[in-house]
């Protein structure tokens, strides 16, 4: 029988489902790329990397599933669920 570190599981969890997170994140706030990386990271303990979570991002929007806003002079890009 194979076993599975509970780390192992987790990451492999979150990289599966990071869209379904994504876009439950984005349906509670507006959320930027770091946000998405620092709250997986608080909830199930996976560091993602920003070359994950930008193209997603950006897929999503194309896919009109999400909408992007910018915010403030440092140009922070903001998704929403649509």
């Amino acid at each position: 029988m194979m076993s599975i570190k509970p780390t192992e599981f987790r990451g492999n969890f979150t990289r599966e489902k990071i869209e379904s997170i994504v876009l439950s994140l984005s349906q509670q706030r507006p959320v930027c790329g770091y946000d998405v990386i620092k709250i997986v990271f608080q909830r199930f303990n996976v560091l993602l990397s920003p070359g994950m979570i930008y193209p997603l991002l950006y897929s999503l929007e194309e896919k009109g599933v999400l909408n992007s806003e910018i915010k403030g002079s440092r140009r922070i890009k903001l998704y929403k669920s649509i």
